[in-house]
């Protein structure tokens, strides 16, 4: 953006976004030298959201195979839930839909949760 600002349009620029932060900003959010601060406050706070939905969709991709695949009981008490349960079935996954259905009745043939220590 190559255009020269008057001061009029600059002063005019701070005005808008001081009035756009006393309408929008969080309770108790403050710049701490410079209100434009709030820019770099608010990318961060998306690259935060956007981490949080691959996560969420991740879980959601998990869900759904779990369930078109009937074995959420057997692998849910082999794993515990959480991470554990999250790795077997993202492995599970990657072997695509070519899995043996008896495999994944059977919790015996299930891969074995990693020990810990």
């Amino acid at each position: 953006m190559n255009q020269e600002f008057t001061d009029e349009d600059m002063a005019a620029v701070g005005r808008a976004l001081m009035n756009a932060i006393s309408a929008h900003a969080y309770p108790g959010w403050s710049p701490a030298q410079c209100p434009s601060e709030i820019v770099g406050d608010l990318r961060s706070r998306c690259d935060e959201l956007n981490a949080k939905l691959d996560r969420l969709r991740a879980d959601a991709e998990r869900y759904r195979w779990i369930r078109a695949n009937r074995i959420g009981v057997k692998w849910c008490e082999l794993y515990a839930g959480g991470p554990a349960l999250d790795e077997a079935v993202d492995s599970a996954m990657s072997q695509g839909p070519a899995l043996n259905y008896a495999l994944l009745r059977d919790a015996a043939t299930l891969p074995q949760p990693k020990s810990e220590g």
